[in-house]
């Protein structure tokens, strides 16, 4: 591993650690709204003695995880362009490149 790589790496484990999150997030709250009887009464704070409701961890939960997805895909796309700029072009014209070959695994990279 390269220097240059272990910040993706590090970008990649907060993104599945945030996204972990958000799932558990989403998950507590629907099985704390159920023990509840998925009642509504005290969703809003002032209503319930500035106590939280189980829908307030769903819907923290249900924003965490599409910025979570985000980030991971962001980071794929990078280290797919990365490889693109990084391969060697093909002498020869017709055969194809070397970087759709590559990405489809038909040839390793040297």
């Amino acid at each position: 591993m390269t220097v240059a790589m272990a910040p993706t790496l590090l970008r990649y484990s907060i993104g599945l650690a945030i996204l972990t999150i958000g799932v558990a997030l989403v998950v507590c709250g629907a099985i704390t709204w159920h023990y509840e009887d998925f009642a509504v009464q005290g969703v809003w704070l002032h209503d319930n003695g500035w106590k939280p409701h189980p829908t307030h961890l769903l819907v923290i939960g249900t924003c965490m995880i599409p910025l979570a997805l985000w980030d991971i895909f962001l980071l794929e796309q990078r280290c797919i362009a990365l490889r693109r700029a990084t391969l060697p072009v093909p002498a020869e014209e017709g055969v194809g490149t070397a970087v759709d070959a590559a990405v489809a695994g038909e040839v390793e990279s040297a």
